[in-house]
């Protein structure tokens, strides 16, 4: 996960429940691998690892699943033990309404539905009356699972038609698009709903108890992966990544295009079908893995971190990386 970083906004988020329990965020925050500091700048990023890590630190000191975000806490351990009971449902469908059954036992303020409509399957998580749901993170993050864990189980990933979300559009609704894979995001909807082709329901589950215990005990990392995916985003920004890591410098687009065995303009095409652009794609993919060294690669100068992600002058590394997070890289670094 070296080339993906999480935005500040969901680490703050994330925190919301603990916080509001009186936990001690700050030693949450660095023994996850955070800077505190790092919550006061609004364009600050962390490594997913991190993130990932302090998920794990937040359910683990608060016996909680969802982090304190939810109206009662969920038990370490439902995720678990309702994922098993759909090893063995005949199908993708059968197995979502079974998930949907289970998970509306334990009446935690959110409640989970499923219908078909117009050739479309339609998942729906409603906010229940009379309880609380601290903020939306966790309601993008129970979405989010989901999806991932049914292509994870039926090893096919579901493309959603739609995402809409029952929450105003927030200022960093662009980091939406990596979150659903690329599927078109709406908000200020009456309920969050992912919705997906009907000719994904007969999909058989694929998976043993064994591989599903290894997906939990890597959770939620397989969250921030690219899960089967065809998107041409996704394979552009890793070929970027894949380069740079080798030290081959920044590849052209028409050199990541005759990878992909298109000309450049069909990739450029390809692209904006996907709301993206190429410059956008290594803009992100340096600015990552730039981040990633300075967390992981001590060792390392400015001026050769700067030379790893493709930039002739320090400087102009310097001040690129001011602008993405809004500090320099050695004020990063210190931090």
């Amino acid at each position: 996960m070296q080339d993906i970083t999480i935005a500040m906004p969901f680490v703050r988020l994330g925190l919301q429940g603990a916080t509001q329990a009186g936990y001690d965020t700050d030693r949450l925050l660095k023994s996850a691998g955070i800077a505190p500091s790092l919550l006061c700048l609004p364009r600050a990023r962390v490594p997913a690892q991190h993130f990932v890590e302090l998920v794990r630190v937040l359910q683990r000191e608060m016996a909680d699943e969802a982090m304190g975000l939810l109206a009662r806490p969920q038990k370490l351990g439902t995720f678990a033990l309702i994922t098993r009971a759909l090893l063995q449902e005949p199908d993708l469908y059968q197995a979502l309404t079974r998930y949907a059954d289970y998970y509306n036992w334990f009446d935690n303020g959110l409640v989970t539905g499923v219908h078909e409509s117009d050739g479309e399957i339609v998942v729906t998580l409603t906010r229940s009356h009379g309880h609380a749901v601290l903020n939306h993170y966790i309601i993008e993050s129970a979405a989010m699972t989901l999806h991932r864990f049914l292509s994870w189980l039926c090893r096919s990933r579901i493309e959603l038609n739609a995402v809409r979300l029952d929450y105003p559009e927030p200022r960093w609704s662009e980091e939406y698009h990596s979150l659903f894979f690329g599927s078109p995001v709406g908000f200020d909807a009456p309920v969050t709903e992912l919705r997906f082709s009907e000719r994904y329901a007969t999909l058989k589950p694929q998976r043993t108890l064994a591989s599903l215990n290894a997906y939990i005990n890597r959770a939620p990392a397989d969250m921030f992966r690219p899960l089967f995916t065809k998107l041409f985003s996704h394979q552009v920004r890793s070929r970027i990544i894949q380069q740079l890591q080798h030290g081959a410098g920044l590849p052209e687009m028409e050199q990541v295009a005759a990878d992909l065995a298109l000309h450049s303009q069909t990739l450029r095409r390809r692209l904006a079908g996907e709301e993206t652009t190429y410059l956008r794609l290594r803009t992100q993919a340096r600015r990552d893995y730039a981040l990633w060294l300075l967390s992981n690669e001590s060792g390392l100068s400015v001026a050769e971190v700067a030379d790893r992600v493709g930039f002739t002058e320090s400087s102009a590394f310097i001040r690129a990386f001011k602008g993405w997070s809004g500090m320099t890289p050695v004020a990063y670094r210190k931090l």
